[in-house]
């Protein structure tokens, strides 16, 4: 595997809503950002075994 160009630290979150949870945490913005940019991105950080990116970070290493 290829290292990634962008490479994001940080914490992933979800953030609640009433009646909704999205996932949010500034890696996951800055990770969205630079893949939209076109770069191989990844995500270093700790996650809870309840973590599910649902697609949206789909081509982000995690």
């Amino acid at each position: 595997m290829k290292s990634p160009e962008f490479i994001s630290i940080g914490h992933v979150t979800y953030d609640i809503y009433p009646g909704e949870r999205l996932i949010g945490g500034s890696a996951v913005y800055s990770s969205l950002t630079a893949c939209k940019l076109g770069l191989s991105t990844g995500i270093i950080t700790s996650r809870g075994l309840d973590f599910s990116s649902d697609g949206l970070l789909k081509g982000i290493n995690i």
